[in-house]
């Protein structure tokens, strides 16, 4: 204000008279009510209910901005991340979001690769201690997973890498595929928190699993893996092998309802021979025939970790 007085005095221009018409607070009316610009500007307001987020975008700006100003910049993450996207934050993914558990329970609330985006932003700039997220049966597809085009919308796995804390990671039935689990592979070959790995009933086939088998060999802190149902044959039954004789970390891994056949069987039988670890292992309804049924006898005779191992309906001659 001060530089635009010297300007209208250096010119001589007449200065104009900026009538301010007062404010009735008491009116109701919603274009009446300030909005907080100002980060300084007034109390902050907390959310109270979700269905605050009503059609009056007047209204929404101000509590969005209130959000910002209190401890919940990961709601504000993703409120603003949905709108900014094109779409309508859902109030159980909002709800969740508030909740204090640590694992982030979004479990078939039809969760957008759209809102999987903006989701991704709140993951990334988690305040509190998240300990993980269960997104399991929804629709996210690799585009909600893997973006490379937007630094903050950088997707569910990108934002993984981003935020340490994560031990978690569910993404059973979300229909991704080979590319978003080649991602996680170079995600977990250096996650130092990662224990938790669900990719169950999606179609990454060989060229997925190879890739993630190649990141878990070196993965530091990997305690349960779940593969099953992931349309696996006998080139990706070679890199689970390959990668459970070198893994050191694994306790849990479930890969039943592959097609291994008699050669992938045998060969990821034979990387648990020497495993430390591992505690229990499922390889229900793959086919182990002759040569399966003899080299689970040899991981039998010589593993000292195995308690369970589940090889039902593996026609065993």
């Amino acid at each position: 204000k001060e530089l635009e007085k010297r300007i209208y005095s250096f010119y001589e221009i007449p200065i104009p008279e900026v009538i301010e018409e007062p404010v009735d607070r008491n009116r109701r009316e919603v274009e009446d009510v300030p909005l907080l610009e100002d980060v300084l500007d007034g109390l902050p307001i907390k959310f109270k209910h979700t269905y605050e987020l009503g059609s009056d975008m007047k209204v929404n700006a101000r509590l969005r901005r209130s959000a910002a100003k209190i401890d919940e910049e990961d709601l504000f993450q993703y409120v603003e991340g949905c709108h900014e996207l094109g779409t309508q934050p859902l109030n159980a993914v909002i709800f969740q979001i508030r909740r204090p558990e640590k694992l982030l329970d979004l479990r078939g609330l039809r969760v957008t690769s759209t809102e999987a985006l903006a989701l991704s932003s709140a993951l990334t700039l988690m305040t509190r201690p998240l300990e993980g997220f269960d997104l399991s049966n929804n629709p996210i597809f690799d585009k909600g997973c893997i973006n490379s085009e937007s630094v903050r919308f950088c997707g569910i796995v990108n934002s993984i890498a981003l935020n340490a804390n994560i031990r978690t990671v569910i993404l059973s039935r979300t229909r991704i595929s080979a590319a978003t689990a080649a991602q996680l592979g170079k995600v977990v070959s250096y996650h130092g928190t990662m224990a938790k790995l669900d990719l169950s009933s999606n179609d990454l086939r060989d060229d997925g699993i190879e890739s993630l088998a190649n990141g878990l060999m070196s993965a530091p802190n990997m305690r349960e893996l779940n593969l099953s149902n992931t349309k696996c044959s006998f080139r990706g039954a070679t890199a689970l092998g390959a990668m459970l004789s070198s893994n050191q970390t694994l306790q849990i891994v479930n890969l039943s309802w592959n097609s291994f056949l008699c050669k992938g069987s045998t060969a990821v039988l034979e990387g648990m021979k020497a495993h430390p670890k591992l505690e229990e292992v499922h390889m229900e309804w793959n086919l182990l025939g002759h040569t399966g049924g003899v080299a689970l006898g040899n991981v039998l005779g010589t593993t000292q970790s195995i308690q369970r191992i589940d090889v039902s309906h593996c026609s065993i001659p």
